[in-house]
């Protein structure tokens, strides 16, 4: 008598092996003949979790998400545990307007993968669009302690708290984000917010503090050069030929203006001169700074920093929209050319850099408290990284004096 004891299911390695075509098929596109594959899977196994979830999938990708959701909810059924099925199925509900099936969904695909952070986000998102805010920021205080360095994370609960004016909780949000990932200026740019729009206008100051912070220099003598205008020309060359040097480049606060990418590894003379100007600066911040541990931003002053360094050319209306830097310690601006209009003009701020002032996205209400420099050619500022800031925009005098404001910044950041 023949041993059966290891003899394959004839059935089972038919499924097997169709399902293996279809997956190919799916792969490469051919999405009518993968699902024929499945189907005839199907009518072999009308229970094939696999099967039914990427027949689900096809036809919400076919438009056809009826359909597809029938296919989906049948997979979850039979396979309670399937990810991908349960997450998709969470998608099209959404797709059809089915928000409370899809919160439904969206919570049994946490409870699934708790570490699985697009969920918290997509769960906030839905409660979100049903009202349901104080809900929606639960959704991202627990994806924040799931994983309490992500810094999407953190912007989406502070956003959150903020409208739904929890401010005690934004300002606790801030303390402890700041406690995991000290080095990250996030926290410490939130909180000046926060406690301005509670109406800790003293604590807020304390924070953003300019007197204190903001540090300018002019450089009388450049290694190299006979003059700082002579580097100032070479620099103004530098940028302009700079390959580059792009149009509102993608994820950059620049806007109707133009900026490069890094430039700390160019060896130029001129980039040579401005790299050992701002190392020489950023030091005497630092030991100006160094022994003074009673503020949080000088808890833990960088033994050693890097830098990284990107200029950009400003023409008339152009400007940068408020940011900070939250990758450095110590953040600056050296201009080496100013429009005339900017030279001669006294009494407006075009083209000045403002600090203190939020984005508007954040839902902050009360007044900001703000700081403006006027820009001079050979200025450098020196100023904490956690510093909100933005340009105001160049105003165009007339078209016979239309030029660029040229302004190359850089970060100085913490290598322990």
């Amino acid at each position: 008598m023949a041993n059966t004891k290891y003899r394959q299911n004839p059935q089972k390695q038919n499924i097997d092996v169709l399902f293996a075509d279809a997956m190919k098929l799916q792969r490469q596109g051919d999405l009518s003949s993968a699902y024929e594959k499945f189907a005839e899977i199907l009518s072999h196994d009308p229970h094939h979790g696999d099967a039914l979830a990427l027949s689900g999938i096809i036809q919400c990708q076919n438009g056809k998400l009826d359909e597809g959701i029938r296919f989906l909810e049948q997979a979850v059924a039979v396979s309670p545990q399937h990810f991908d099925a349960r997450l998709n199925l969470t998608m099209a509900y959404e797709s059809v307007e089915r928000l409370e099936e899809a919160t439904d969904s969206c919570r049994r695909l946490i409870e699934l993968k708790p570490d699985f952070l697009d969920a918290y986000r997509q769960l906030a998102s839905l409660l979100d669009r049903q009202g349901k805010t104080e809900a929606a920021e639960q959704s991202m205080r627990e994806a924040l302690l799931t994983s309490p360095k992500d810094a999407e994370l953190f912007y989406a609960l502070i956003q959150r708290q903020v409208k739904n004016n929890h401010l005690a909780g934004a300002l606790e949000t801030c303390e402890r984000f700041f406690q995991s990932y000290p080095n990250n200026m996030r926290a410490l740019a939130f909180m000046p917010f926060v406690l301005n729009e509670q109406g800790d206008e003293t604590a807020a100051r304390n924070l953003l503090d300019f007197d204190r912070f903001v540090h300018c220099f002019t450089a009388d003598q450049v290694p190299g050069y006979e003059s700082p205008d002579a580097l100032n020309t070479d620099l103004i060359d530098f940028i302009l030929s700079h390959p580059s040097l792009a149009f509102e480049p993608d994820s950059k606060s620049t806007r109707f203006g133009s900026q490069t990418a890094s430039l700390q590894s160019e060896t130029a003379k001129p980039m040579d001169a401005l790299r050992r100007m701002i190392e020489k600066n950023v030091g005497n911040y630092r030991s100006d700074l160094t022994g003074q541990a009673d503020h949080p931003y000088l808890a833990a002053i960088p033994s050693s920093l890097s830098l990284d360094i990107w200029a950009t050319a400003l023409p008339p209306s152009g400007h940068q929209k408020p940011h900070f830097h939250p990758g450095g310690w110590v953040s600056g601006v050296y201009y080496p050319a100013l429009p005339e209009s900017m030279l001669n003009d006294t009494t407006t701020t075009s083209g000045h850099i403002e600090f203190g002032r939020p984005q508007e996205q954040y839902g902050f209400n009360a007044h900001p408290l703000l700081r403006t420099i006027r820009p001079e050619v050979g200025l450098m500022i020196l100023f904490p990284s956690y510093f909100y800031h933005r340009t105001i925009p160049v105003v165009e005098v007339s078209k016979e004096t239309a030029a660029q404001r040229f302004s190359i910044a850089f970060d100085a950041i913490p290598l322990s």
